[in-house]
């Protein structure tokens, strides 16, 4: 087999292709690799830029065919291998422009998703009690610098609500207190500061309680903490709440009946009394039990 060692062929002419003929029915025009893996360079017009195809290297072991696509290119068509004829490491492969394929994700399974961030708009905005939402978040209240003299929620006047007081802290010794304004509630019974058992005081009426009294006097360095339940079903009210502060352990459980009006509780407020403020930081969040 004769070699022809030359730097460049060139055609003869203007506007000539350069013509390489294989023989017979393998015949290839075959770029052999020499201390590196065989490279195909197109350059552009001006001989100062080129994009190469390469060999896979020795170690790969490869001999496959593949055939250019037997369909129409088009936009936004992918590369895809239609098919392949023989197999292993000299199968011939026919490719084509294809669809972009569809993802099934009816058997997606998150315990596989290990890296990157869901987006939000992935989430529903809503959950159904029924698929294990029992809570959803209506509000929430941080103070900020300078201070807030109450914190309060409307309320639906046919929910029950879960609230959570995170870190309430005063400016200055006081007793904290909730209110239901525009309404005056009559307690059936309660109980507080570790009772054991419910006292029955039907017929006192009041516009508040009080959810921690400052009889030492320290609570304004003090972080308290509470969950609160409340119902606001006309004739049906109830109040409950537990609480936790810093000096001193103590628990609250009031039940209060409200059976003088026909029309349920439509807010809650959470008040300091003697003039004190909640301080920055100071976080309340209200949530509502969902039936559905």
């Amino acid at each position: 087999m004769s070699k022809l060692n030359v730097d460049q062929i060139e055609a003869n002419g203007t506007n000539s292709n350069v013509k390489v003929v294989g023989k017979g029915v393998g015949g290839a025009c075959e770029i052999k690799g020499a201390t590196n893996d065989a490279t195909l360079q197109l350059n552009c017009s001006a001989q100062s830029h080129g994009v190469k195809l390469k060999a896979p290297s020795d170690s790969a072991g490869q001999n496959y065919t593949m055939i250019l696509p037997d369909n129409q290119i088009a936009t936004n068509k992918l590369l895809k291998v239609k098919s392949v004829t023989g197999s292993g490491e000299s199968a011939v492969g026919q490719l084509e422009f294809a669809d972009e394929p569809n993802v099934d994700v009816t058997s997606l399974n998150a315990e596989n998703i290990t890296t990157g961030t869901i987006p939000a708009a992935r989430f529903p905005a809503d959950i159904d009690a029924d698929k294990g939402s029992v809570l959803q978040l209506i509000s929430k209240t941080i103070v900020s610098s300078g201070g807030a003299t109450y914190i309060q929620f409307s309320l639906d006047a046919s929910s029950t609500y879960k609230i959570i007081g995170k870190d309430l802290r005063l400016s200055t010794n006081a007793n904290l207190e909730v209110s239901f304004p525009g309404r005056n509630l009559s307690f059936s019974n309660w109980a507080a500061n570790s009772s054991s058992n419910f006292s029955i005081t039907n017929g006192y009426n009041n516009s508040n309680v009080t959810l921690q009294d400052d009889a030492n006097g320290s609570y304004a360095s003090s972080l308290f903490n509470f969950t609160m339940e409340v119902g606001t079903a006309a004739d049906h009210v109830y109040f409950r709440s537990y609480g936790f502060a810093s000096d001193q352990q103590y628990s609250h459980s009031y039940c209060v009946a409200y059976s003088r009006s026909s029309t349920g509780l439509s807010s809650i407020r959470i008040t300091p009394d003697s003039g004190a403020v909640f301080n920055s930081g100071t976080e309340v969040i209200l949530y509502k039990y969902k039936s559905s």
